[in-house]
């Protein structure tokens, strides 16, 4: 359910900035770059986390055997705050853009 999350927040990520900014951009780092050069994600904390889970996402993707089951439990206990407010953020952009008629 991990993975499924942090890919639903990127596919979020992906539509707000094709529809924002006109940008299809395949690359989940380059998303959360643009998420932070674009104010998508305006915490600079977050925006940062976001970076680091789109590494991870890979990792869960493509290398699932090398994630042991003490690292998710940790991820578990411990950075899901992070997740809520990461897409608390999208959906505040979401709510921004539609204000200004860019969705």
């Amino acid at each position: 359910m991990l993975r499924r999350t942090i890919q639903a927040l990127f596919d979020l990520l992906r539509y707000l900035v094709a529809k924002i900014h006109g940008r299809g951009l395949l690359e989940y780092k380059e998303l959360a770059r643009i998420a932070k050069e674009k104010g998508l994600v305006q915490d600079p904390r977050l925006a940062s986390t976001l970076t680091e889970l789109a590494g991870y996402r890979n990792r869960l993707i493509h290398f699932y055997d090398e994630v042991t089951d003490e690292e998710l439990h940790d991820i578990v206990q411990n950075e899901l705050r992070d997740l809520e407010d990461i897409a608390e953020e999208l959906r505040q952009a979401a709510v921004r853009a539609v204000q200004f008629d860019k969705i």
